[in-house]
């Protein structure tokens, strides 16, 4: 009861806050009781629908230090990451260290006048920053300091909150699961070394995600102490929709995180998709397919999802849709909206079509039909590019890097960690979106590939505890024991660099706040439907 009421207002708090701080009085007033409404529900009607007997409690003296070294191992985690500025930081806290700042300094919702082409222009902070709106609020009440240690005791709590939805799924605690979940990672270390790189690189400092140059998968330890604000967030959606999964709460789970872990977000449609369109027996076993999709609106339709998570979900979106990253929307607004629409639906379609095949088995059944089109996709992509005036050596180079990425970030794991017949689709499913997520390009970096995968990675993740769990002494089970062996130095390598680094003088910095309200990733035109009927 206390973990899922935690985890819940960890998710909704910051979204509340945006409500309140960013909207005007009224929107702010009924989104609260929204918020408040659909959390009780989603806690007392749903997640505590089903029997909590796989909640075990322990008060003896063994299990409350374990507690307290867990807490100081992930106290320390996080001091290492940067957030807090406590340590040497990565470079994306420049940017990171400058929003919070912006945050915390000007008045909200964040405008102000920029010159942009030699125009004057009316700029507004867009960006995904629901993890520092509480850490802004401590800072705008006691000082900037104030809120970068509570940035750090966040992300402590959110984490601490992850962890506890693991031990009340396995039903008692462990150290091991948050050890694992610390040196979770694919391969790094072989690409790197395949690359040619001298095998003095096993015990550097470098940052050795970056092997395959135009893809990149990021371990935990990565995404902690680069891109901690889209990270803890997400793990802990991850941890209820995956853990504890409901029709009936799902989209609220989901459309929480969109303020926070946009890139995320969109990598978990297709999960939530699963968890709504899966039935509660096979769908053979309906009357007929009209049975079927009533018995899933049945289960979709509830207030948390409807009214709840659909207030989030287009207050955040008519928010975070004026960003104007990589001139995207100057080419959509190009697009007539008719065909932008049904675009969007086809979409859509195409990924419910993709999970509804993946629920019924198909995806498993027919192996030979797949193979066919995936390689007739490849044959027609490669005719594409070669018409284009791409080299076909250029081509073929590609393909086999991102064959050979995705056997060392996910592939060897999901090989290993093949699922039983309850859960088939949804291995089939997070097999073949970690194999799309590298094709997909949004603005001028990797950032999508990166980001979005990090709901099908945290699922590997849980497939692994749970085959830990079992026990099995098998082949399957000691290679796999090698594999995060092996994918732990990723992680050794980020935590070296940060004691490497903050032995030495350094300095904790920031970019310019005009680099932040004129830059196409961070801010936007405050002149939208949000700007002139939402905020306040």
């Amino acid at each position: 009861m206390i973990i899922l009421t935690a985890a819940h207002i960890y998710l909704l708090f910051p979204v509340l806050i945006f409500c309140v701080g960013w909207c005007k009085w009224y929107i702010g007033a009924v989104m609260s009781c929204i918020i408040v409404i659909g959390a009780y529900m989603s806690i007392h009607r749903y997640m505590l629908s089903e029997p909590v007997e796989r909640v075990g409690r322990s008060t003896d003296r063994r299990a409350l230090w374990k507690c307290l070294v867990v807490v100081m191992l992930i106290a320390l985690w996080v001091v290492l990451s940067g957030v807090g500025g406590y340590v040497w930081q990565n470079d994306d806290h420049l940017w990171r260290n400058t929003i919070f700042d912006i945050l915390v300094k000007e008045d909200w919702p964040v405008l102000r006048p920029m010159e942009i082409d030699g125009a004057i222009q009316e700029r507004g902070l867009i960006y995904y920053i629901g993890f520092w709106l509480p850490a802004g609020l401590i800072g705008k009440l006691f000082g900037r300091e104030a809120g970068y240690a509570f940035q750090c005791v966040w992300a402590i709590l959110g984490i601490v909150i992850f962890y506890s939805l693991i031990c009340y799924w396995r039903k008692k605690v462990s150290l091991w699961p948050l050890l694992i979940f610390i040196f979770f990672s694919g391969l790094d270390i072989v690409g790197t070394l395949c690359n040619g790189e001298p095998l003095m690189t096993l015990w550097g400092v470098e940052h050795l995600e970056r092997w395959p140059g135009i893809y990149q998968y990021s371990s935990m330890t990565t995404q902690l102490f680069w891109v901690f604000n889209q990270a803890v967030p997400v793990w802990i959606a991850c941890g209820l929709l995956f853990l504890r999964p409901h029709p009936q709460n799902c989209i609220m789970i989901w459309a929480s995180v969109m303020l926070t872990s946009t890139l995320p977000f969109v990598g978990l449609f297709p999960y939530v998709a699963y968890i709504i369109l899966k039935g509660d027996k096979p769908i053979d076993q309906y009357g007929s397919v009209a049975e079927y999709f009533k018995e899933v609106w049945k289960r979709l339709a509830s207030i948390p999802n409807i009214v709840c998570g659909g207030a989030i979900g287009i207050i955040s979106g008519l928010y975070l849709i004026q960003n104007t990253v990589g001139g995207m929307l100057e080419r959509i607004t190009q697009i007539p909206v008719g065909i932008f629409i049904v675009l969007g639906l086809c979409l859509i379609g195409v990924i419910v079509g993709f999970v509804w095949l993946a629920i019924r088995g198909y995806l498993r059944r027919l192996k030979l039909l797949g193979t066919i089109v995936i390689a007739c996709g490849v044959a027609g992509s490669a005719l594409y590019l070669l018409g284009r005036g791409y080299p076909i050596n250029k081509i073929f180079s590609h393909g086999m890097l991102l064959l050979w990425f995705y056997l060392l970030e996910a592939g060897i794991y999901l090989l290993l960690l093949r699922q039983k017949k309850s859960q088939t689709g949804l291995w089939w499913l997070c097999s073949i979106t970690l194999l799309i997520f590298p094709l997909i390009k949004i603005g001028t970096n990797i950032d999508f590939c990166m980001r979005a995968s990090i709901p099908g990675l945290i699922l590997i993740y849980f497939w692994v505890i749970k085959r830990f769990e079992e026990r099995l002494k098998t082949a399957g089970t000691y290679i796999l024991c090698i594999v995060i062996i092996l994918g732990g130095i990723t992680s050794l390598h980020e935590i070296a660099r940060t004691v490497a680094y903050s032995s030495r003088p350094y300095k904790i910095d920031a970019v310019a706040e005009e680099t932040i309200l004129t830059g196409r990733n961070f801010s936007g035109e405050a002149t939208g439907f949000f700007w002139k009927y939402i905020a306040k």
